[in-house]
Formats: C-alpha cells, structure tokens, sequence
C-alpha cells in the first residue's frame, strides 16, 4: 500500500490536534503494528527465496553464498602480498617480516649479543 504526500499530510493534521498522552499511546500502537508487519515482511520474503532458489534447482545457502547475514554482498576477497622478510636466522630458515611482536627466536639472538642490523636479510 502506497500512500500519497496528501494523504500524509492529513495524518498528520490528524496527529497535531493530538494530546501528548495520546501521542504516546498512538506510538506505541505503531511500533507494534510495524514489529507485525516487519515479522510478516519478513516471512514473505524468505518463501520468495525459497521458490526462487526451488524455480533455479538450488539450495538457498548456494544463492546466498556472497552476502553476509544481513543480506549485503560481500566484498571480494583481496588477496595481500607476503610481507618482505627483514630478519633471517643465520643458524635456521627462520624469517621475521618485522611486522607484529618480535619472534622469540630474534630476542634470543640480540641477547646474545646480535644486533637487529646484523641479522638483517642482505638487500639483493
């Protein structure tokens, strides 16, 4: 159903000459008729899904599968570059990109008495 701006506009007109006390109990009524009415909505929409879904031959998780729980497109997922190694063990293959906490082995060898530039990946 869809109401005109007059149509509006004289609910409103309505609603003016209102008391408060009134007013409240009218929006109380609303927000209960909307809470129904967006229950209903929402079981309409969800058989619509399911004889779309029936109508394509496919589980409804299937289309659905690229929206989150609210319904919205997920974003694509980005694929990120491996982070630039930085530091090397000179003893084993141990690598630290110099991102995050500092990887037990590196403090290790700096109190040792190596320095973070000494165990520094050679710049090729």
């Amino acid at each position: 159903m869809s109401f005109s701006n007059d149509a509006i506009a004289d609910a409103m007109a309505l609603v003016k000459g209102l008391e408060t006390r009134y007013l409240k109990q009218l929006t109380e009524h609303l927000q209960a008729e909307i809470k129904d009415r967006e229950k209903t909505d929402l079981a309409e929409a969800k058989l619509k899904i399911l004889e779309i879904a029936k109508s394509v031959g496919m589980p409804v998780e299937q289309l659905m599968r690229g929206f989150d729980d609210r319904g919205m497109p997920r974003k694509p997922y980005k694929a990120t570059k491996p982070s630039e190694v930085l530091y090397c063990d000179p003893n084993t293959t141990r690598t630290w990109s110099g991102r995050g906490m500092k990887p037990t082995w590196l403090k290790m060898l700096v109190d040792q008495g190596h320095t973070l530039e000494s165990l520094s990946k050679p710049v090729a």
